[in-house]
């Protein structure tokens, strides 16, 4: 029965680790050390949706954020010297809205967060360039 045990324990680890190595795969290389000013260039991203969502993605995967709020994403633009939305919940609902941003279940200080879905993740990696409508600033 304990030789049972450990290799159920071993198999465990096994798995986990094989996971783990998957995980470190797929965050891109370009992330590494790249600063926000660099990243934003290389995504194209243009108009405050666009620009939100790739930050709220650099925060997830530069910084390893498990999630963001508005406040973060305005906190991270001005690291940037971006101009800073007037309204960055409302860019975040646009996110909502084209599939790329989800509501996250945790909170931070009473705060709702996000994450960027796998859709936004493919239109970030795409440059954005699946454009269909450019209604926002």
């Amino acid at each position: 029965m304990d030789e049972d045990i450990i290799k159920m324990v071993q198999d465990h680890e096994r798995r986990i680790s094989a996971l783990e190595d998957k995980k470190v795969e797929a965050t891109p290389a370009r992330f590494r050390g790249q600063s926000i000013n660099e990243y934003l260039l290389e995504t194209k991203a243009s108009g405050y949706t666009e620009k939100t969502v790739a930050c709220g993605y650099y925060l997830e995967k530069e910084r390893s954020a498990e999630s963001f709020t508005p406040e973060d994403i305005e906190e991270i633009m001005r690291a940037a010297r971006e101009p800073v939305s007037k309204n960055t919940s409302e860019d975040i609902r646009r996110g909502m809205k084209k599939g790329w941003v989800m509501e996250h279940d945790e909170k931070k200080a009473g705060r709702r967060t996000y994450r960027i879905t796998a859709k936004g993740i493919k239109a970030i990696e795409s440059k954005f360039e699946t454009k269909g409508d450019k209604s926002e600033g």
